[in-house]
């Protein structure tokens, strides 16, 4: 009986650590993050979307929301008429859902430009 209380309290205490509160990544999760990032963008590219360039990669940061949710905050070249523009892609993976899980949003100076799951 004493285990089973332990283990809903883990849980419950774990729960609430983690869910909702996006913490800043580093190091090698960052690093790992960025690749998920650039591999998004060339599938974006791939399915006609538009062809960003990166001009710089700002603050990521990852939230466990009913899955996991990365936020990056970059600068994008977006066609070349358009100077560089501060954008935030979020792409949320939940395993769950069918085929792969991945959603992909774009947003730029606060208009969502492009959004494709995959």
């Amino acid at each position: 009986m004493v285990a089973i209380k332990l283990l809903f309290l883990t849980i419950f205490t774990l729960v609430n650590l983690s869910n909702g509160k996006p913490r800043l990544l580093k190091g090698h999760e960052h690093y790992a993050a960025k690749t998920r990032f650039l591999h998004a963008l060339r599938y974006v590219a791939a399915v006609g979307g538009p062809k960003y360039k990166v001009s710089s990669i700002g603050a990521v940061s990852n939230e466990i929301r009913f899955g996991s949710l990365d936020i990056y905050d970059v600068d994008l070249f977006i066609g070349t008429p358009k100077p560089v523009q501060q954008c935030q892609v979020k792409i949320w993976s939940r395993p769950w859902k069918p085929g792969s899980g991945i959603n992909i949003k774009i947003s730029c100076d606060g208009t969502l430009e492009f959004e494709t799951d995959y």
